[in-house]
């Protein structure tokens, strides 16, 4: 793949089956309206102008050929789901047969004589049939106007009445009484018989195998922006669509996790990238159509139009949401009908006659349950599952979560308990104790209790929400007391990790081997705390110290402990976990592990370790003095900086991103610190030769006009960006979004081709600022540099400057400290542009490798195991 990419706002509607149908539809039209002069309003006259396309020899671009193939696939598909029951709605049937006839017009040959006699065999056929891949028939408008003359209950269709009548275009009435005298006909609408009026004889044609919807209205009238943006159930039909396909991707990427192809973080990854996908589409779908807000309001919509039309009605004035919601409760009327005749009666819409509601429901959902997921969610229909009963049992879960209270299930209420030693699942509804009664009651309080009290703690616990989906989906769905579509995709794709990823142990080492990888991180920022380095600035110390609580709080949830006291408050149970549970199974599952992992990489070591590795400017001292160093040949390669190097190398290491070279070290070190390059070259310009220190003048100059910018996660790992989608994975050739299966593989190269992650950066940023010290120190600079600190600090409190006047005395004088330190080491740089060779080279080159070896050790910087 050639990917690059761009911006967030530039893929917001990126990718998904609709998005893709209407912007080729919109390309299809556009083209068609410029090249025939059509203005093209109602589905009709679509294949008229591809008539004139043919007969006037107008040449038809590649890719228009291409956007109408494509139309029709995806129209094909969405009919595909109707295709074993007959369900389909006719609407959707006719736009396939426009699109089917424009394609096959422009298919024929070029010899007008040829398009002629195809014309006249078109018109003397009532029907012409498409040959499409599914048999759909294809629906022939009739054209011809009537003599004038029509009978008493004569069906006829509307058409060319204007001003207050044009609403009634295309829809189909009945001749209701003989004509009047002034040749008017009276007609009343089928959809509609109590409305009548009176029709000009010329605005009525003959009902001859013409097919109608259900609402009596012939489709081939219908807006051309309809045929263009479809509606609610067609819209829904895409979604569910990318929901499957989706969800066999999440199969694939754990599969390849079983088999070793990609790493845990990889993995969990790519899946969070495709709850993210779900979780657009689903935004992007709410905001035309808010009703469809759930998987049972999707399904409803889709296959339980009957019912919808029914109540509507029935029901005049409920609105169009409140009847999708109660069709919606369809799922919990096969579960327990009690159920759902409690649940409609507390919508409070039909006053007495909600039990004729749920009855009507009930007849129409049952009647049709057997045929009516003739196309079903793959995952769930090859694991021999029944998606009604998943939603339905998520639901109830989900709605029986409160705050401060654990939801323990009975043992054995939904099936017997997963074990990886004794009892692996063989289809997903072995999965169903696992989910509902190991997964999310944890999950839920911790998303209530937990969760917010970390959030609120770490100081922007937003930015952590694309790390920990389930966390946040769970709580959104709780707060709602239903499951969103989105949360639902979750769900199946936490059993699609464990049945592929179940087996041999393997669940049971990612626990061991992730939990492993916490510690270790851990620990080392227990470590960078406890010593307290006076180069780290308090804010950024009491940052590690809220790091570190972190996972000390995640680790008291995964460890086990017997219940204890039950009137402790639900903060204190929770800090020590005596709600008598186990929570390995919900926090340490391979998908939630690496979550974890996830937050632990991209939170912790990038983004803030960033701003500890160059807290005093210590990543681009001993960088720039480490590659110094091998240039002039006296120091040999060291994998930790030359990692670091590389990756620091695209933020603010190196400006432009050029790397120093003999004769440049010391200026290309200046840019780095924040001058701009006319100020490094006239600053250069003052070290001729080797100084041990920097005189006052020089350091006057190099401290004014200084923009020092700090490392941005986002410019230096391509993985931090794809974590947090800040950018967008494009195809660099075409420009075009990626396609769900090439996301995914974007996604995991992103995470095998970022070199920082399994590093430390808060670690070797604390072990930069050691190496830093034992330089002055294995060079002999210590009394010197101390003598220059004071002198500066003295200068400054009589000057005014911060110290004794602002009462920050002890802080200005650490602030000395930290840049008296980079003034002292950048003299290591002059000295290795002269052509002298200095006595202090080889001593420091001996120097950084002694602290190399002993302070970048792979157990101390370095927390990857997985």
């Amino acid at each position: 793949l050639h990917i690059t990419h761009t911006s967030r706002a530039m893929a917001s509607e990126g990718k998904g089956r609709y998005w893709q149908y209407k912007n080729a539809t919109k390309r299809f039209l556009d083209w068609l309206r410029k090249a025939t002069k059509y203005t093209i309003q109602v589905v009709n006259e679509i294949v008229d102008a591809a008539k004139h396309v043919r007969v006037a020899g107008i040449k038809i671009p590649a890719q228009i050929l291409g956007a109408l193939n494509e139309c029709i696939r995806l129209r094909v598909e969405t009919m595909k789901m109707y295709a074993k029951k007959g369900m389909a709605n006719r609407s959707h049937a006719h736009f396939l047969s426009v699109l089917s006839s424009c394609k096959d017009i422009f298919e024929r040959e070029k010899n007008i004589e040829k398009v002629k006699a195809v014309k006249e065999k078109t018109s003397a056929d009532k029907k012409q049939t498409i040959p499409l891949s599914n048999s759909f028939e294809g629906l022939e408008i009739n054209t011809n106007r009537s003599s004038g003359e029509f009978k008493f209950g004569e069906h006829i269709k509307l058409h060319g009445l204007v001003n207050r009548g044009a609403k009634f275009n295309g829809m189909i009435g009945i001749i209701c009484g003989p004509k009047a005298k002034n040749g008017r006909y009276p007609v009343a609408l089928k959809s509609d018989p109590e409305k009548k009026f009176r029709v000009k004889p010329e605005n009525l044609v003959p009902n001859e195998g013409v097919e109608v919807t259900s609402e009596g209205k012939d489709p081939g009238e219908a807006d051309v922006n309809t045929f263009m943006n479809g509606d609610d159930m067609f819209q829904a039909m895409c979604f569910l669509l990318d929901f499957d396909e989706s969800l066999k991707l999440v199969q694939d990427i754990w599969a390849s996790y079983r088999e070793k192809r990609i790493n845990l973080l990889s993995a969990t990854m790519a899946t969070n990238a495709l709850v993210r996908d779900i979780h657009r589409l689903s935004g992007i779908m709410q905001l035309e159509y808010p009703h469809l807000k759930s998987f049972d309001h999707l399904i409803a919509v889709v296959y339980l139009q009957p019912a919808i039309r029914y109540i509507c009605r029935t029901f005049p004035k409920v609105t169009y949401g409140d009847v999708v919601d109660t069709a919606s409760r369809a799922t919990s009327i096969r579960v327990n009908i009690d159920r759902g005749i409690k649940e409609v009666r507390s919508l409070n819409l039909y006053g007495s006659n909600y039990r004729s509601v749920v009855e009507a429901i009930m007849e129409i959902y049952l009647g049709a349950y057997e045929d009516m997921f003739c196309w079903s969610i793959s995952f769930l229909d090859t694991k021999k599952a029944d998606t009604a009963w998943w939603s339905t049992s998520i639901n109830g879960v989900v709605g029986q979560i409160i705050p401060g209270s654990m939801l323990t299930p009975k043992k054995g209420f939904f099936g017997p308990a997963w074990n990886e030693k004794t009892n692996l699942a063989t289809e997903i509804k072995d999965l169903a104790s696992f989910v509902m009664a190991d997964v999310l009651p944890p999950l839920g309080l911790f998303s209530l209790d937990w969760f917010p009290e970390m959030e609120k703690n770490f100081g922007n616990g937003e930015s952590m929400l694309p790390l920990l989906p389930l966390f946040s989906l769970l709580r959104e769905s709780i707060v709602n007391k239903r499951s969103s579509a989105t949360f639902f995709f979750s769900v199946l794709s936490l059993c699609a990790c464990m049945m592929e990823t179940q087996g041999e142990r393997r669940v049971e080492r990612t626990m061991l081997v992730s939990k492993l990888s916490l510690k270790r991180m851990q620990d080392q920022l227990d470590h960078v705390q406890k010593a307290k380095h006076p180069g780290i600035q308090p804010q950024q110390l009491k940052n590690i110290t809220i790091c570190y609580d972190l996972f000390a709080s995640i680790f008291r949830l995964m460890d086990f402990q017997p219940a204890k006291e039950r009137r402790l408050s639900v903060k204190k149970r929770l800090a020590d976990n005596q709600f008598g549970i186990d929570c390995k199974n919900a926090l340490l599952n391979p998908w939630m592990a690496g979550q974890f992992i996830s937050m632990a990489t991209f939170h912790i070591s990038i983004e803030a370790g960033l701003q500890i590795i160059d807290c005093a400017a210590q990543s681009r001292v001993i960088l720039h003095i480490y590659n110094a160093l091998r240039e002039i040949k006296l120091l040999g390669p060291i994998n930790v900086l030359d990692t670091l190097f590389h990756a620091l190398a695209k933020g603010q290491l190196f400006k432009g991103g050029v790397r120093p070279s003999k004769g440049s070290f010391f200026k290309c070190f200046l840019i780095a610190f924040g001058h701009s390059p006319e100020a490094a070259s006239k600053l250069g310009h003052l070290v001729k030769g080797h100084r041990t220190f920097v005189k006052k003048r020089h350091s006057k100059n190099i401290s004014k006009g200084r923009d020092l910018k700090y490392h941005e996660p986002e410019e230096i790992s391509e993985a931090y960006r794809v974590a947090y989608r800040l950018m967008e994975p494009v195809d660099k050739k075409s420009g075009t979004m990626l396609k769900l299966p090439d996301l995914v593989t974007a996604v995991t190269k992103s995470v095998e081709n970022d070199s920082l992650i399994g590093l430390n950066l808060i670690a070797i940023g604390h072990a930069f600022l050691v190496m830093m010290d034992r330089l002055v120190d294995d060079l002999g600079w210590r009394e010197k540099y101390e003598k220059e600190v004071k002198m500066k600090h003295n200068s400054s409190i009589r000057e005014g400057i911060g110290g004794r006047r602002a009462g920050k005395g002890k802080e200005s004088l650490i602030n000395y400290r930290r840049t008296g330190m980079v003034f002292c080491l950048q003299e290591l740089l002059a000295a290795a542009d002269s052509p002298v060779m200095s006595k202090y080279l080889p001593l420091a080159a001996k120097s950084l490798e002694r602290s190399a070896n002993i302070l970048l050790r792979p157990k101390d910087i370095q927390y990857k195991m997985f």
